[in-house]
């Protein structure tokens, strides 16, 4: 299963362009609280693997900076009672085609978090 949370705002662009220090302590509070909604949302649900992706917006020459550095796409694991509960922060050009966001989101349903192949989820549902 797979949750899909898009937020507007910028603080994927903000941590990756400063750094985690380099940002207000209230960017970092929004950021952890939108972590912990995507994660919450996980709890509904009883499935045996997960994937909670927060969707953040970038601009193209940022995400282009991004893909170059393979940093679109970033996850771990998370432990869960038993399930495989993965987290991940997804950027998204605003401005360029939704289809260069695809081959991320193909390699999170068909790899672990550490690269290694495995079989794909039985079925996406949207929340």
């Amino acid at each position: 299963m797979i949750i899909l949370d898009a937020k507007y705002k910028r603080h994927a662009e903000q941590i990756e362009r400063l750094g985690w220090h380099g940002v207000g302590e209230r960017t970092r509070e929004q950021h952890r609280h939108d972590l912990l909604q995507v994660l919450a949302y996980s709890t509904l649900f009883d499935a045996p693997r997960l994937a909670s992706v927060l969707v953040y917006p970038c601009s193209v020459d940022r995400w282009k900076r991004l893909h170059e550095r393979d940093r679109v796409l970033m996850r771990a694991r998370v432990r869960g009672g038993g399930r495989q509960v993965e987290l991940a922060l997804l950027a998204v050009p605003l401005g360029a085609e939704i289809e260069d966001a695809v081959p991320y989101l193909e390699r999170m349903l068909l790899t672990t978090v550490d690269g290694d192949p495995r079989a794909p989820m039985e079925g996406a549902e949207w929340l």
